[in-house]
């Protein structure tokens, strides 16, 4: 009895602790009457979204840009998100993993993001206006990585990859930029990476010329415009089976081909092939070639098939029935 007693006591107790776990969660309120920032303990139901405790905002919300909000784990999936106070960026800290995912989920009054060592932001669906005073966006430090999947972001002024930063896009919309820079672009691994969505710039310009590689990968159709021209120091590496498209103000394939040549345009890291094998140009815009996709089952493959079925029907036919005595 007392063994039984001890059982039901444990599981009684892992039940608890299970739940408890899968309930550490919190939900924005804005219930302070002192302020609407995320920043504000007393705005959440279950307290700040940190230390495995993760938040969601659905409904409008605020934040104070001149705090840098470490270790935070926030879903955004509805209402505007607005800078309340400060004359800085949104600036998310170490450990801190965003993520904008709701088609009425927005920021506004935001003067743009800054995505710091060690935290991540990603877009998923929403629309992210970072306009507001034209300031930079940019990501800084080992670890710091913004990925855009859906929805639309909007950069009022340079896009920054810094000191290791990555960079990648995937799906949506991201607009408004003036310039895509670097710097100490060197350290990083992967650091610009278009792999679909539709990205517009005016151009590229790096700190490392000849050492800062722009890549083109993914397997859905997307595109990258620049809109001045190509600027200056991107290495640009199309990886194979890759859908993504360049267009450069006023290039044309004579312009391409002598990026091949000076072998600043790569296809998988190389451009020993002849231009026109891995390329094609249409008007402005760059592309790779088309890979044929194998036929399944050619004509001659098919009257192969049709004299082995008929052969395997006469040969496999049943013996006739020895006649009855």
């Amino acid at each position: 009895m007392h063994t039984r007693i001890r059982i039901l006591v444990i599981v009684a107790a892992a039940l608890g602790s299970h739940v408890s776990n899968a309930s550490a969660a919190t939900v924005f309120t804005n219930a302070d009457v002192a302020n609407n920032f995320v920043s504000t303990a007393g705005n959440w139901d279950n307290g700040l979204p940190t230390g495995g405790n993760a938040g969601t905002i659905n409904i409008n919300a605020g934040y104070d840009s001149s705090v840098v909000l470490d270790g935070y784990d926030v879903t955004h999936t509805g209402g505007n998100l607005t800078r309340s106070t400060g004359l800085g960026a949104l600036s998310l800290g170490n450990g801190t993993t965003w993520v904008m995912n709701g088609a009425t989920a927005a920021t506004t009054n935001t003067r743009g993001l800054s995505v710091l060592t060690g935290s991540q932001f990603t877009l998923e669906d929403g629309n992210a206006d970072l306009t507001n005073n034209n300031t930079d966006t940019q990501t800084n430090g080992v670890g710091s990585t913004l990925i855009i999947n859906g929805g639309a972001m909007t950069i009022g002024r340079d896009f920054i990859v810094r000191n290791g930063g990555v960079f990648t896009v995937y799906g949506g919309t991201l607009s408004g930029i003036d310039q895509i820079l670097t710097q100490n672009f060197a350290t990083a691994a992967g650091g610009i990476n278009f792999n679909g969505g539709s990205t517009t710039a005016d151009n590229f310009q790096f700190d490392n010329p000849g050492g800062n590689t722009v890549t083109f990968g993914g397997s859905t159709v997307g595109s990258l415009s620049l809109l001045v021209g190509l600027g200056n120091g991107a290495t640009l590496n199309w990886l194979p089976g890759s859908l993504m498209s360049l267009t450069i103000a006023g290039a044309d394939q004579a312009f391409y081909e002598g990026l091949y040549t000076a072998n600043t345009l790569r296809f998988d890291g190389s451009n020993a092939d002849p231009f026109g094998d891995k390329f094609q140009v249409s008007g402005s815009t760059l592309s790779l070639v088309p890979v044929p996709e194998p036929a399944s089952l050619t004509a001659s493959g098919l009257v192969g098939l049709l004299v082995l079925g008929r052969i395997c029907r006469r040969s496999c036919k049943p013996e006739p029935c020895a006649p009855r005595r």
